[in-house]
């Protein structure tokens, strides 16, 4: 199994934007994504082309560059050429001093593969070795529902297009790795449209889930979502192990307002552990920057109209990335776990191996706020006599509606959790951890030495 890294995918006209806010306030957003350990931007090329949609260059002059067909330059187009070429190089600045790499992501639903070669030519120039790749489109297997194919369009047509932007791309950026189009795994026909994206021999085979439901229940409705997704998400890594390949699996969230926020951690936590004990290289948290709509893992605070990035704050997805990184590069696990009790209660667990002999244990307990607390019952060899509880929890005092080990993330974007943690408890091998309802929890049990 290879690395497993967290990231954020940056889509629409948030892309823009937010870089804009992001970057403003650089201190403050290199320490966010610091925190999250090694991770992945996904962005759109859209981002760094001119009001025109030409490719553009990392330069100030406005001037176009690569070996692709039907280059430009300067003209009318300068000042807005100018100003993406601006945040190419901020975007830089960020990814080399956070660490994180770049993902672009490119337009294939209006066929523009000389405007996005020219863009991966500039990127690969300004971006360097911080340039991970591109993915060639977003969700093709909707094209047709979405009005951007007619009726018929399907797997081999695609694959077409998909071959024509190769070969664009290899001539303007060779060596750049290549990945799929985010396929989406709810729509029918998914394992057609991923087989036939494997077939251009991409770096990566990619998907995409959103979440849907309604808010009327938010944290049963996107709880029962959740599970009903795991399925789809076990398929899409057995698919990609078969095909030989490695998985970014993009999931897409959606805000229930002040009350629902809870229920949005719980649900990026469940499939966050999902993915990453399916094996999934690479999970991304999707969400548009939207004044007063707190979608996603980043939000506008409240002073939106503000340049300061510092008002570019974590949302509940931010702190369940928090709480799941401690996972990245871990190795699944098969644990037995046992509830204590009379009736039933929703839990639902993951279990992984760390490098150092640590077992984690990711629990989740999926029952209404206000039922009682649970105890769960681990059963497990009995070198692990002792552990630590890092507790997911809804909080109406912070500003994202949840918190972490007893804290929130800091106007600097610093976090650090209240210490001591909760320690598990119990004798040798039947230790126990209580949940409380609504939240989740990430136990770390070490092996004590022989």
């Amino acid at each position: 199994m290879g690395i497993n890294h967290l990231g954020l995918a940056l889509s629409g006209g948030a892309a823009a934007s937010l870089l804009a806010d992001l970057t403003a306030g650089f201190s403050h957003t290199v320490t966010l994504l610091r925190s999250m350990g090694v991770g992945q931007l996904e962005i759109q090329a859209a981002a760094f082309e001119s009001a025109e949609g030409e490719g553009i260059s990392g330069g100030a002059s406005g001037q176009t560059s690569g070996g692709a067909r039907g280059q430009t330059s300067g003209g009318a187009s300068g000042s807005s050429t100018s100003r993406a070429a601006a945040r190419l190089r901020s975007l830089a600045a960020l990814a080399s001093r956070s660490g994180w790499n770049v993902l672009l992501s490119l337009d294939l639903a209006h066929l523009r593969p000389t405007a996005a070669a020219l863009s991966v030519a500039a990127a690969r120039g300004v971006l360097r070795r911080r340039l991970s790749g591109v993915q060639i489109g977003r969700e093709p297997n909707r094209f047709t529902s979405d009005g951007l194919r007619p009726k018929g369009f399907g797997p081999a047509a695609y694959a077409a297009e998909l071959a024509e932007y190769e070969r664009d791309l290899t001539a303007a950026a060779p060596g750049v790795p290549m990945l799929a189009p985010d396929v989406a795994l709810s729509f029918p026909g998914a394992s057609r449209w991923l087989r036939a994206a494997a077939g251009a021999r991409p770096a990566e085979l990619s998907a995409m889930l959103a979440q849907g439901g309604d808010c009327t229940h938010p944290l049963q409705a996107v709880l029962t979502e959740a599970h009903d997704d795991e399925a789809l998400i076990e398929h899409f890594a057995s698919l990609a192990r078969e095909l030989h390949l490695s998985g970014q699996l993009e999931l897409q969230g959606r805000s229930c307002g002040a009350s629902g926020r809870a229920a949005e951690a719980l649900w990026a936590t469940s499939l966050i552990g999902q993915a990453l004990h399916a094996g999934i290289a690479h999970v991304l948290l999707a969400g548009p920057v939207v004044a007063g709509q707190p979608t996603g893992p980043l939000i506008r605070g409240r002073e939106a109209h503000s340049p300061a990035a510092a008002d570019v704050q974590p949302g509940a997805e931010w702190y369940a990335m928090l709480l799941t990184s401690r996972l990245a590069g871990e190795w699944p696990l098969h644990a037995s776990l046992h509830s204590t009790g009379d009736g039933e209660h929703q839990i639902h667990a993951q279990a992984f191996e760390g490098r150092s002999g640590a077992v984690h244990l990711l629990l989740e307990d999926e029952e209404k706020p206000g039922s009682r607390p649970f105890a769960v019952r681990i059963v497990i060899p009995r070198q692990y006599r002792k552990g630590a509880i890092l507790r997911l929890t809804g909080d109406a005092r912070s500003s994202s509606g949840v918190a972490l080990g007893g804290a929130e993330v800091s106007r600097s974007g610093r976090w650090r959790a209240h210490l001591p943690l909760p320690a598990v408890y119990g004798p040798p091998s039947a230790l126990s951890v209580e949940m409380t309802p609504s939240s989740a929890a990430l136990v770390t049990l070490t092996p004590t030495q022989p």
